[in-house]
């Protein structure tokens, strides 16, 4: 698997809404989330900077075979994930460790793919 290096300004970006707060007082419209004090980032919450989308394609197939008068066996195929999508989770957001604004999990599961066979008699 190939992850692209994702740096901190594809994350939050390089417009002026994401700089901090040069002046304490004075909100004039280009403070990330409003401004607290100088060089402050503001009233931002946890968790709410932007990261990556989430994909998932699930399908099914299935057929009926008619047997014998009103007996049926039935095949069922279920993929899930079918396209291995890798959606990719949240870009780390502790200004505390070295992987601040870097992206180290996956958020969507692995494909799985599931058979099944009923008999109805």
């Amino acid at each position: 698997m190939i992850i692209r290096h994702q740096s901190v300004d594809d994350w939050w970006g390089t417009d002026p809404s994401t700089q901090p707060c040069l002046t304490a007082g004075v909100d004039d419209g280009t403070c990330a989330y409003g401004n607290a004090a100088p060089f402050a980032f503001g009233t931002a919450h946890n968790s709410t900077e932007r990261a990556p989308g989430y994909r998932q394609v699930d399908m099914s197939l299935f057929k009926d075979f008619h047997v014998w008068h009103e007996q049926v066996v039935g095949f069922r195929a279920d993929f899930f994930n079918i396209f291995n999508i890798a959606s990719y989770g949240n870009p780390d957001n502790s200004i505390t460790d070295s992987n601040f604004g870097q992206i180290t999990n996956v958020r969507s599961p692995a494909r799985q793919i599931q058979l099944s066979l009923h008999y109805i008699f």
